[in-house]
């Protein structure tokens, strides 16, 4: 019987390896980890100030994505940071429709924080969401 050269043994050792760790990524970790659905927060008083999280990834994300539709009759500003920095600030005013996409390469929580300045009617749709 012909023995299997060691460069060969080598490479299906680390291609099982391979394998076995994009198994147990793709079914211990929930679809929000990787490239999922935005979670959308709903402000209807936009005249009182409102904080949500995104909960940290277990893997660094790479991207904040987000899109802001609504409208207000004065101004307003939502933010995404963490406790150590402010990775997004966002005037708000009018019709809003805003999205993109930013560097974000930590694993903590994400606030979203909405402050109002003097708006009292209208409604905003938030939706954001951690990427790869």
């Amino acid at each position: 019987m012909k023995r299997i050269p060691r460069f060969t043994r080598i490479a299906i050792v680390l291609f099982v390896l391979l394998l076995v760790s994009f198994v147990v990524l793709f079914i211990f970790l929930p679809p929000s980890q990787g490239v999922g659905p935005y979670q959308e927060y709903i402000i209807e008083d936009v005249s009182k100030p409102q904080q949500f999280i995104i909960p940290g990834k277990l893997i660094n994300p790479v991207v904040i994505r987000y899109q802001i539709e609504g409208v207000i009759d004065k101004s307003a500003i939502v933010s995404f940071r963490t406790e150590t920095a402010e990775y997004v600030r966002i005037p708000l005013k009018g019709i809003i429709a805003d999205s993109a996409v930013r560097d974000f390469y930590e694993n903590r929580d994400l606030l979203i924080t909405y402050q109002p300045i003097g708006t009292k009617k209208g409604h905003l749709v938030i939706k954001a969401a951690l990427n790869w």
